[in-house]
């Protein structure tokens, strides 16, 4: 909703999946701690759903 320019908003998208990727893989270094595709998969599904919630509510601030 922040960006006036949608490439933008895609390519901040796009960056919190890969820092989430990267988190998780960075959790194979960590004693304890486990790589899981679910959690990767979460990541996707969780930055995909804040975009396409914030779609509608992009439009009715464009309209005020």
């Amino acid at each position: 909703m922040g960006f006036q320019d949608r490439r933008r908003g895609i390519m901040a998208g796009l960056s919190m999946f890969v820092l989430g990727v990267l988190l998780e893989g960075g959790q194979h270094f960590s004693p304890g701690r486990s790589v899981e595709l679910g959690d990767v998969i979460a990541n996707g599904i969780g930055v995909s759903c804040g975009t396409l919630l914030g779609l509608p509510f992009r439009t009715l601030i464009a309209i005020l």
